[in-house]
């Protein structure tokens, strides 16, 4: 909660600092607070952030509402450079899709 503070603080100083509202959405997710966290991070995208620096966490965003098939319509990993952060996408993109296909008798079209 502290390093929420500190970079409330920083921005009210510096409001188009993209790396602090990255940060900031990265530490509203770690409390659970989805909402402020996809605030934060659609003023990043607003201020010029890529989906590199993102997608993660607007993945993460998704999940954790249980928006599995916003998750799936969005975050795209061929839209991303580092190939490391793609295979994370897709393994998001995979537990997203097994998520919205419980019970399996929901699994025949999971888009």
């Amino acid at each position: 909660r502290s390093a929420i503070i500190e970079l409330r603080n920083l921005l009210r100083n510096n409001p188009k600092s993209l790396p602090a509202r990255i940060a900031l959405a990265g530490a509203l997710l770690e409390v659970g607070d989805y909402d402020a966290a996809d605030k934060e991070l659609s003023r990043a995208v607003e201020l010029g952030a890529t989906p590199d620096q993102t997608y993660a966490l607007q993945a993460r965003i998704f999940s954790g509402r249980g928006e599995f098939a916003l998750l799936l319509a969005e975050i795209n990993p061929d839209e991303v450079e580092s190939e490391a952060l793609a295979s994370e996408l897709r393994a998001m993109r995979g537990r997203a899709i097994a998520a919205s296909c419980w019970p399996a008798a929901d699994c025949a079209d999971p888009l």
